[in-house]
């Protein structure tokens, strides 16, 4: 049975309408028209939709990889005054899910969701989700990797991301833990307060307030951005924080 006919008669013909408004949606978010819209489809599988999880598991498990390789290659040529063991901290920072996540709502892609029943994606779904498409398009361009890594230099701003994780003298560190460190070197206490701004699946949005052991509030700070989970949110909130801090000349 091929994709439409097997999609038709799990959802619908009206949600399938639905998909072919959403492709048309995401071509132009992502900037790429596919010849072959199949390998599109394939990406949108998520295995919660019960259509084809085989195909979207094999694009995945190639768009990890293509990522990997452009994210590595943007560092190497961008970021020469960096040590290999700190490229390498970088990328795996670039690749986890807190970031990649949030590019499938940008482009539409997690509107997949509700058209197939399966609801608000998870931040993982939402980056395997990513990973599959690009492969997707990778496919359908013929394997040309110029033109796949313009297409993720446009979408995903990989400079930006490293300027934002780097905050010297600690970018390799978990920012939370060295949030905790000044609070133990001030005698101050550090208080997070995460809450789920979003119902299901949750993701959280965390405030921080410092307060000396008199009670008196040093700082309190609330997140501009969200994560799936508790813990991820913790630390982009204390990453955050500690920006801030920098930019004010309260911290080197």
């Amino acid at each position: 049975m091929d994709f439409q006919s097997n999609f038709i008669e799990k959802f619908g013909e009206e949600r399938w309408n639905q998909l072919k408004t959403l492709t048309k949606e995401i071509e132009t978010n992502i900037g790429h028209d596919f010849n072959n819209r199949e390998l599109l489809y394939q990406a949108l599988s998520i295995p919660a939709t019960g259509l084809n999880s085989h195909e979207f598991e094999r694009l995945e498990f190639l768009g990890d990889a293509i990522l990997d390789l452009v994210i590595g290659n943007e560092l190497y040529d961008k970021f020469s005054e960096f040590q290999p063991r700190d490229l390498t901290s970088f990328r795996s920072e670039l690749a986890k899910n807190e970031y990649i996540g949030k590019l499938s709502p940008k482009l539409k892609l997690s509107e997949i969701g509700p058209i197939t029943n399966v609801g608000i994606l998870t931040e993982a779904q939402n980056s395997n989700l990513f990973e599959a498409t690009i492969a997707a398009i990778f496919l359908d361009q013929g394997r040309k990797l110029d033109n796949i890594t313009k297409i993720i230099s446009n979408i995903f701003d990989i400079s930006q991301v490293v300027k934002d994780i780097q905050v010297s003298p600690w970018s390799n560190r978990d920012p939370k833990s060295v949030l905790m460190e000044y609070g133990q070197k001030n005698q101050w206490k550090v208080e997070f307060d995460p809450q789920n701004v979003a119902g299901q699946p949750p993701e959280f949005k965390v405030s921080i307030t410092i307060t000396d052991k008199n009670g008196n509030i040093i700082d309190t700070y609330t997140a501009k951005e969200t994560a799936g989970n508790k813990k991820a949110a913790e630390k982009i909130t204390s990453m955050e924080l500690l920006l801030k801090w920098k930019e004010e000349g309260k911290i080197e």
